[in-house]
């Protein structure tokens, strides 16, 4: 996946789909946030299975795809200086 965003937009989406992240889980796959690129759009998303965040992003794809995001990886992303 290769795209390009804009840098607030991208951490205000990550900002705000952190909240439904559980802090604790034996479920390790909600301690991630999903980005999804394709032809619809790019998508960041989490849940905790009560709860989904889905929040669409305007941004050029180059290639579509999807990752996963670990929770301490969101954390680095949080503490960038916009």
């Amino acid at each position: 996946m290769r795209i390009t965003i804009d840098r607030k937009e991208f951490l205000d989406a990550i900002k705000n789909v952190e909240r439904v992240m559980p802090k604790k889980s034996s479920l390790t796959a909600l301690q991630n946030v999903f980005i999804t690129a394709n032809h619809t759009g790019i998508k960041v998303i989490s849940t905790d299975l009560d709860y989904t965040i889905i929040i669409e992003l305007s941004g050029d794809i180059f290639d579509p795809g999807l990752t996963i995001i670990p929770a301490e990886t969101v954390k680095v992303v949080k503490a960038i200086k916009t």
